[in-house]
């Protein structure tokens, strides 16, 4: 017998299926487990001409998240990012694959990206890798969707505000977030860390927050020491915010449902209001609060080492370097004019020097 019955200790019962050369496979029913059994005896008889059967494109999506679910301990952003670009593909969830053909997939995609490239880009990026890992385990489908190209967008320029405009623009935000934007434009401190704050990260007294690897994108512990205008604005969000176990919970002091609920109640009321008077704040978005961060730290004369790690980057610098350091006309300004001073200091030692020899 290839099918064995087996009942664990708790009375609950499964079906194990043995055809050799393959492993065995465990069925929660007897009529799971004989099909089973009647697929791995064809397989075996056919050997290389065996064909799996067709799945739809819904199993071979929801296989690869579960897949990625398991084995890649996501972070609940990540998470989330993915279930949006799963999204995207349910019009054609109950298509074999074997039907997929590529230029239904370019068009879609093509008229995706003529609004939102790099949601179009995410959403190809993410049926390409569950059809590659579909194909791994032996279905077939239409190879030219591999073929096709990605999808290319501008990358926004991230805005970094003075010390002086991240004061104006907190001061249109509403008393309940009005903490959370001014930190965030000084600690560096991403959205989701933000949101999933509870008590038990900070430290106070030792003007510290404790970031845990699942809310870090490093994926590690990350520590940030407070300045003290810092730690004080903590203490003042915990004593003012609606009764909750996180620290910038939403009015009804609940976390925030999504970023898009955080966007639409909080974020875009704030900016409307203080674009009205500045209108550099008309496209702010609250990831140039980490540009602003950084370039505050680096304006201050912060060693850039201690700088990406305050970030919570693992790279020595490189990032914040390369995409989030901005330097302001300020600073520009500081630099001529020191520079401008050794020019000229330097030409005076050298008319001096030739007065001598003379």
């Amino acid at each position: 017998m290839s099918i064995r019955k087996r009942t664990k200790a708790n009375g609950e019962v499964s079906y194990q299926v043995r055809v050799a050369p393959f492993k065995s496979k465990t069925a929660s029913s007897l009529r799971t487990a004989q099909r089973i059994e009647r697929d791995l005896k064809e397989r075996k008889e056919l050997g290389d001409l065996w064909v799996e059967p067709a799945i739809t494109l819904r199993e071979a999506l929801d296989t690869y998240l579960d897949l990625q679910r398991a084995t890649c301990n996501w972070r609940p952003n990540t998470d989330a990012f993915y279930a949006r670009s799963r999204k995207f593909w349910e019009p054609l969830d109950d298509c074999l694959l074997p039907n997929l053909r590529r230029s239904e997939i370019e068009d879609r995609i093509a008229a995706r990206a003529r609004k939102h490239p790099r949601s179009a880009k995410n959403e190809l990026e993410f049926a390409k890798a569950a059809l590659r890992a579909a194909e791994a385990r032996g279905q077939r489908f239409d190879r030219g969707i591999l073929a096709i190209r990605p999808v290319r967008h501008q990358q926004r320029a991230g805005v970094a505000l003075t010390g002086a405009e991240l004061v104006e623009f907190q001061s249109y935000a509403d008393e309940y977030i009005r903490r959370m934007i001014w930190l965030a434009g000084t600690t560096a401190l991403r959205w989701g860390s933000l949101i999933n704050m509870e008590d038990s990260w900070l430290d106070l007294e030792r003007r510290i927050v404790h970031i845990p690897p699942a809310f870090n994108k490093s994926k590690r512990d990350l520590v940030v020491n407070l300045t003290g205008p810092e730690a004080q604005l903590f203490r003042e969000q915990l004593m003012a915010r609606t009764p909750s176990s996180y620290v910038f919970p939403c009015l009804k002091g609940t976390r925030w449902a999504s970023h898009g609920h955080f966007l639409k109640t909080a974020w875009e009321p704030t900016r409307e209001a203080a674009s009205k008077a500045n209108p550099k704040f008309a496209k702010l978005n609250f990831h140039d609060l980490r540009h602003t961060a950084s370039s505050l730290m680096g304006a201050a004369g912060m060693n850039p080492t201690v700088a990406a790690a305050r970030r919570g980057d693992s790279d020595g610098g490189e990032m914040f370097f390369k995409t989030y350091r901005h330097l302001y006309p300020f600073e520009i300004e500081a630099a001529t004019e020191q520079f401008e001073h050794f020019l000229n200091a330097d030409s005076e030692d050298e008319q001096g020097t030739r007065e001598g020899r003379a």
